[in-house]
């Protein structure tokens, strides 16, 4: 992910709600690193309970749901949507 559309993405969670920690976890994870990689870096210990919090907050099903929510979101805030 480019930085610019790292911004965009992590401006569009933050608009959508997320904490601060939810964003990371998310980003990381849409960056392509795993779950537990994230979790352990971020020092998250219930990794599921963190992105299910998530993924309540966003309307999502599961963690592609969510990452498509908020680059959803990302293009409206550009105009690009």
């Amino acid at each position: 992910m480019t930085p610019d559309v790292g911004i965009r993405f992590k401006a569009a969670a933050l608009t959508l709600g997320l904490t601060a920690k939810q964003i990371e976890f998310l980003f990381r994870v849409a960056s392509g690193q795993t779950q537990a990689k994230v979790a352990y870096k971020l020092n998250i210990k219930d990794p599921s309970g963190s992105l299910s919090r998530a993924y309540e907050k966003l309307g999502a099903q599961h963690r592609g749901h969510a990452i498509s929510i908020v680059f959803e979101q990302a293009l409206r805030e550009a105009g690009l949507k």
